[in-house]
């Protein structure tokens, strides 16, 4: 399918000073160099200072604020053609803890951002949810299901622009993330985790631009759109970094799952099959443009969970997407103290 033609439009990003804000403004950029202007949205004055250098004399311009801010987002949704809604909180322990900021920013932020893009005529926005979001475990995943429901509930409104959910697994390397932490720990030889058997999807920032990319020019309205993507254990990841790594079992905390859901049973019979992705269609949309472009019905009984999967990641296949992230050639021994 043809990407959605951006050159020429105006963009709004929100949370963009995140991972996956700076490197979708790079790809943006890259395949779009007719773009009109990308906003950066976000309440990191910081980062947007680092971002700022790290484009400069290009079409992105830096608005402080926050999508909690009703009339703040008003304001930077004024003649926007596209929104990607990536601003969220994401911490499963802190949601945990502090459960009325995850609301006020995941389900109120979101509600703030629909609304704003509805009434300043905004042709299509994509809102980046998460695989927690499917049969949450816990507040985080609770507020981005939420969030994902009024993306679609407010796409059957006659006036909304094209809105839809992409399903994300999380990046790999990204702040904050195990990746950093596990290499940080290499240099004491064991590694704490959560389960032996432990499993996540696998998924790149690159991979995570070119999906929004794709959704952006697939959607209709109210869809939850998964990539198809492959599973590595935890396990096997702490052994792609030391392969003599010891692993110390710490249990799971509040909101953990073991294995990760992409798409649960209950939404199988919505959920459509293409080459490379899954389509959750919304229930007040016909489903025929998903047969015109052969997409086709699951089974029944259909999960897309990460420990079910039929594609893993080696360890060996690990070290190489480490050495890819850093760019670099890794050395995986054990470093001496």
């Amino acid at each position: 399918m043809a990407p959605y033609d951006l050159n020429g439009a105006s963009v709004l990003i929100t949370g963009g000073t995140g991972s996956f804000g700076s490197a979708f403004t790079a790809r943006l950029l890259q395949r779009f160099p007719d773009v009109k202007q990308i906003t950066v949205f976000s309440r990191d004055e910081y980062k947007q200072s680092e971002m700022r250098r790290a484009f400069p004399q290009s079409p992105v311009r830096f608005v402080l604020g926050d999508v909690r801010d009703a009339a703040r987002t008003e304001e930077v949704m004024a003649g926007v053609d596209v929104v990607i809604h990536a601003a969220a909180l994401k911490q499963v322990g802190t949601a945990e803890q502090q459960p009325g900021e995850f609301v006020k920013s995941n389900i109120n932020g979101t509600e703030n951002v629909v609304r704003a893009a509805t009434r300043h005529g905004v042709q299509r926005l994509i809102h980046l949810s998460t695989d927690k979001a499917a049969a949450p475990a816990g507040v985080y995943g609770a507020t981005k299901l939420c969030a994902e429901r009024l993306v679609s509930a407010t796409a059957a409104s006659s006036n909304a622009p094209v809105m839809a959910s992409v399903r994300l697994g999380n990046f790999f390397g990204s702040r904050g993330s195990v990746v950093p932490i596990f290499l940080e720990l290499r240099k004491q030889g064991w590694f704490p985790i959560r389960q032996p058997d432990m499993s996540r999807f696998h998924m790149t920032l690159p991979q995570t631009c070119d999906f929004v990319l794709f959704a952006l020019a697939f959607a209709q309205g109210g869809e939850v759109m998964v990539p198809k993507l492959p599973s590595y254990r935890l396990a096997d990841l702490a052994h792609a970094i030391d392969a003599d790594a010891r692993l110390q079992v710490t249990g799971l905390e509040m909101g953990e799952k073991v294995h990760e859901t992409m798409v649960t049973e209950a939404e199988a019979p919505f959920t459509f099959e293409l080459d490379d992705c899954f389509i959750i269609a919304s229930p007040d949309r016909s489903t025929h443009y998903l047969f015109e472009r052969g997409a086709r019905p699951v089974a029944a009984d259909f999960q897309y969970t990460s420990d079910r999967n039929s594609t893993w990641l080696s360890p060996a296949m690990l070290r190489e997407a480490l050495a890819e992230l850093y760019e670099q050639n890794f050395d995986f021994s054990r470093p001496s103290v």
